[in-house]
């Protein structure tokens, strides 16, 4: 049995030897967005306009949900679905979730100190945020994510009309994710709860795929275009011959 399975990985060695010798690797794009809206909620309460318990409408924008609006005294979940086909997550090697809020004051905050909220995907921990930082001239606790370099641009690559809205959206937060967080089943669940007092106004929530996809190298190729003119060549030769 150790031999042959010596023997196997040294075959499969061998074919990406030549796959790299050959081929060239570019990512590709798979995406996916939700509106706030769309979420299903768990526990607690939420506002949008089609529940609008807000006491300015300019708070809430077409898609927006304010995840933990108004909930004093226990814990507000809510979930979204994301679907994709199960062949494209098993492709996948990695990946960013991103949660986006139309409006540059608002995204994630409370007016208590310390509070958290937590982010879930397909049951596993993505992230758990503290809102400690209150900026001037606020009466509520923030958190303002450092974007990291290069998710605007990714946004950008996927070409989705989606996704300028997005990259255009006044508070982003970002994660990595890597292919141990997907179900390769196909639907991806999306969980973020807040505790009381927090509120969190959402408009989009998107998870983008990277996979590779395998292009023959520039010399491979005009290699082979000259090889196959020099036989088509010989063949037309031949049958005028």
């Amino acid at each position: 049995m150790f031999n042959i399975t010596a023997g196997a990985q040294e075959s499969m060695n061998t074919i990406d030897r030549i796959r790299d010798l050959l081929f060239v690797k570019r990512p590709r794009y798979c995406t996916r967005e939700c509106s706030g809206d769309s979420g299903q909620v768990l526990s607690g309460d939420a506002a949008s306009r089609k529940k609008p318990q807000v006491s300015r409408e300019e708070w809430l924008h077409e898609h927006t949900l304010i995840v933990g609006w108004n909930s004093h005294d226990k814990e507000t979940t809510v979930q979204w679905h994301l679907e994709f086909l199960p062949s494209d997550i098993q492709r996948s090697e990695c990946g960013h979730l991103i949660v986006a809020c139309d409006r540059v004051q608002g995204g994630l905050h409370s007016s208590k100190w310390g509070t958290h909220s937590r982010v879930v995907m397909n049951e596993c921990p993505v992230d758990v945020i503290g809102l400690k930082t209150r900026p001037q001239e606020h009466d509520d606790f923030f958190f303002r994510p450092m974007l990291a370099p290069g998710v605007l641009e990714l946004l950008r690559q996927t070409g989705h009309e989606w996704s300028n809205s997005v990259s255009a959206s006044g508070t982003i937060y970002a994660w990595p994710i890597s292919s141990a967080y997907l179900d390769h089943k196909g639907t991806q669940t999306v969980v973020i709860g807040v505790e009381p007092e927090v509120a969190w106004d959402i408009d989009h929530v998107c998870l983008i795929l990277q996979m590779p996809v395998y292009v023959l190298k520039p010399i491979i190729r005009e290699v082979a275009l000259y090889v196959l003119g020099g036989i088509s060549g010989v063949l037309l030769a031949w049958l005028l011959g």
